[in-house]
């Protein structure tokens, strides 16, 4: 089964990013290739709208739009999580109070160093505002796809989601270190430090027999259900005789931002977005608690990860569900 995380593209240029994993072709070592490609699109649900909407010209042009290094400045500013803006509150912008008009004046800030080809802000049909920014931050030795989406729906114009994502992508001379050192405030050690334990963990074991050459991975999400704060952190796991082994410091990085109330329904307003890969979850032949994975409590588990940040775990083969 290839390693796939739900995208919500609102066709072409009307694009949210509900969640993406780039898959890779080769498991990542330190002299892999950079390779920055767009992920496969999913299937939209009829929730959503089917038919193209382009943006007509709006207050978006009169926003001062940063170049070059004031713009990864600012960037760099937004990954921080720090007061006054710290997560579900990201680049000025919180889910459920922040409006869209709020979400353009901060994101469009950053449009002169993203992709054109995927930056959009505007309406989708009758129902949706969107906003998208796709950059390649530029590392010393590689660089890290970072994507950037909101989603509101048109008749209040009020954030409902908020992603930020920094998928996997072949990298020739990727640093982990790099990596982690950009998004520092989002690594599992960190994100647990400062939000304590989850209401829920689980984790899968995403594995691709079909095609023994690409990378697996084991994937750990963690829910705040009572913050709006959903991370998924995505980790290339070898193969051992008996045993799944991976590292939580080599994660590439996830965000789902929500408003603070959805609580315990959270399955039900990602199925309402069209986000499969976050409504179905735990998925019952391949989700399973950390106790299931590796033996641990929830807290155990926390504890662990806070105290050792290099910890790597083994998680026994015979309890996963082989694709």
């Amino acid at each position: 089964m290839n390693p796939k995380k739900s995208l919500i593209y609102l066709l072409s240029m009307s694009i949210i990013l509900l969640g993406c994993l780039l898959v890779p072709k080769s498991k990542p070592t330190s002299s892999a290739t950079l390779e920055l490609t767009r992920p496969a699109l999913l299937p939209l649900t009829t929730d959503l709208p089917t038919a193209t909407m382009m943006p007509s010209p709006s207050d978006l042009l009169t926003i001062p739009t940063l170049e070059g290094g004031e713009a990864y400045l600012l960037l760099q500013h937004f990954l921080k999580n720090e007061p006054p803006c710290q997560l579900p509150c990201w680049g000025g912008v919180t889910p459920g109070v922040s409006k869209v008009s709020d979400a353009e004046k901060s994101f469009a800030r950053l449009s002169g160093i993203s992709s054109s080809e995927f930056t959009f802000f505007g309406k989708v049909g009758d129902s949706w505002s969107v906003g998208n920014l796709d950059i390649n931050y530029p590392l010393e030795n590689s660089g890290v796809h970072i994507v950037q989406d909101f989603l509101a729906r048109s008749s209040n114009e009020t954030i409902t989601l908020l992603a930020i994502d920094a998928p996997y992508s072949n990298s020739q001379g990727f640093s982990y270190q790099e990596y982690n050192d950009l998004l520092s405030a989002y690594t599992m050690p960190e994100i647990l430090a400062t939000y304590g334990v989850p209401n829920l963990i689980f984790s899968r074991a995403d594995i691709n027999s079909a095609e023994p050459s690409v990378t697996d991975f084991f994937i750990i999400r963690l829910l705040y259900l009572d913050l709006g704060i959903f991370v998924s952190y995505t980790i290339p796991m070898e193969t051992r005789e008996n045993t799944f082994r991976f590292c939580p410091s080599e994660s590439f990085i996830s965000l789902k931002l929500t408003p603070q109330d959805i609580g315990d329904n959270y399955q039900e307003f990602f199925q309402q977005l069209g986000n499969e890969e976050w409504a179905s979850i735990p998925y019952a032949s391949h989700d399973k608690s950390i106790q299931e994975a590796l033996g641990l409590t929830n807290e155990d588990f926390v504890q662990l990860i806070i105290s050792v940040h290099d910890t790597c775990f083994e998680s026994p083969v015979s309890i996963w569900s082989q694709p």
